[in-house]
């Protein structure tokens, strides 16, 4: 509601954009996909650390892109690296103000703005997809997508990206991955500790509304961001505690070791969804 007592032209226009179908759109975006060159190539710079959680939520891993040009993953990698509490929240104080002046476009007004994107991107961890389609179009600063894991044998040569390019040319991007350490019972870190690094698809999730709606969901956000909600870019705030996604030794002992870790992933994403 504004200030008059009248709806919030914002969310009007973002109710409006969910209104039209995006089944159309998504078949227009396959069409844009299969038109690109593919590239594999493994992620750049990926950074395990142990931020705070006011920054980064625990047990998550963060995934920008930027243009090339842009100097805020380099200022970002080298805050995290030096521990520099205050930088990480300058910089993450910047993605949220370039964040909360995107505009909510349709659906098929965001697959025209990602086919003149000079490149989509796929986020693959082992043989798990993790996110597709994020990209940053000519009049966007960035793109970013966030995912729950339970720590353990998490491997970063294990993360690759794949562009999907207009040229001849690489993606003209900068990437960067953040890690942060999740919070386990001590049941929990034995069940996750024994799940071999080959495995270890299992100790992560993909992108928390699942492959196909993140596809929407991105859509309708134009890219912008993040699957997530406005208020996490900026930093989580208080966390739930840790007790909301403990797992229980009944139910450890009922499902096993694997089905308890995939369990545990499952915890996650149900916070995550609800950031």
């Amino acid at each position: 509601m504004t200030e008059s007592g009248g709806p919030d032209p914002k969310i009007a226009s973002r109710a409006s954009a969910m209104l039209e179908d995006p089944i159309s759109a998504l078949r227009e975006l396959r069409v844009v996909r299969s038109e690109r060159l593919v590239r594999s190539i493994p992620a750049p710079q990926v950074i395990f650390v142990n931020a705070p959680e006011d920054v980064f939520w625990p047990g998550s891993v963060t995934f920008y892109v930027t243009r090339s040009e842009s100097d805020v993953l380099g200022r970002l990698a080298a805050a995290v690296e030096a521990l520099d509490d205050a930088e990480m929240r300058g910089i993450r104080r910047e993605l949220a103000a370039a964040y909360n002046a995107i505009d909510v476009v349709t659906p098929r007004e965001a697959v025209q703005l990602l086919a003149g994107a000079p490149a989509l991107v796929d986020l693959v961890y082992g043989n798990k997809v993790l996110c597709e389609n994020l990209a940053v179009p000519n009049d966007r600063e960035f793109a970013m997508a966030m995912f729950p894991h339970v720590g353990g044998n998490l491997d970063a040569a294990r993360f690759s990206i794949i562009e999907r390019s207009a040229s001849d040319e690489p993606a003209p991007y900068n990437y960067l991955l953040i890690v942060t350490p999740p919070r386990l019972s001590d049941l929990e870190a034995q069940l996750v500790g024994r799940i071999p690094a080959a495995e270890s698809e299992i100790l992560i999730a993909e992108d928390v509304v699942g492959i196909l709606p993140a596809i929407i969901t991105t859509i309708l956000l134009t890219l912008a961001a993040t699957t997530l909600n406005t208020p996490f870019i900026g930093g989580p705030g208080e966390p739930q505690g840790p007790d909301s996604l403990t797992l229980h030794s009944d139910v450890a002992a009922r499902l096993g070791e694997k089905l308890s870790v995939q369990e545990m992933v499952n915890l996650r994403r149900r916070l995550f969804e609800n950031l």
